[in-house]
């Protein structure tokens, strides 16, 4: 975040659901914070016109999700995947600061060097009371993985799918 925002968070919000989770379940939370706080000073961590994670911050914490799945050994390095570079409009942080039009932006997306080994589908469910009318469930499959995923997902999590789908036999992805 940019240095006007320090402070801001400390993990306030976080708290009382950590404290939520550890009196109603045994469910674990596995805390992306401490991911981006380990790169922030080396590296900027979202979109310049944008709120939203980076490729490397999806990346980064995509490997802590794996860690805690147990399956983090098998994994490629960073320095696998190919940087493609894309123009998008910059609406997100246009929209929050309450400017007119949008900005151009350069997104740059990580691919596999070796291309996506996963196959995309639609939900086969009654998505209407699951889903937002514009983010509809998909699932991804890999044929030969055993490894079942459920991602409830908003905005942020749209960069990890790429990193979970490409390990999980079977991954959902509900908009929440």
């Amino acid at each position: 975040m940019p240095s006007i925002c320090r402070g801001v968070n400390q993990g306030g919000r976080y708290r009382p659901l950590k404290q939520w989770r550890a009196y109603q379940s045994d469910v674990p939370i596995i805390d992306l914070h401490a991911v981006m706080e380990a790169h922030k000073d080396k590296t900027r961590l979202y979109y310049p016109a944008d709120t939203h994670w980076n490729a490397r911050v999806a990346f980064w914490t995509s490997r802590r999700l794996h860690r805690a799945m147990g399956i983090a050994d098998s994994l490629p390095g960073l320095d696998t995947y190919i940087v493609q570079v894309e123009e998008k409009r910059a609406d997100d942080l246009v929209n929050l600061l309450g400017l007119p039009g949008s900005r151009a932006s350069q997104k740059f997306n990580l691919v596999p060097a070796g291309g996506v080994n996963w196959v995309q589908s639609a939900c086969t469910w009654d998505t209407r009371k699951y889903a937002v009318a514009q983010h509809k469930p998909f699932a991804t499959e890999v044929p030969g993985k055993t490894l079942r995923v459920l991602v409830y997902r908003d905005s942020f999590a749209t960069g990890l799918q790429p990193f979970i789908s490409e390990f999980a036999g079977r991954a959902v992805f509900v908009w929440s």
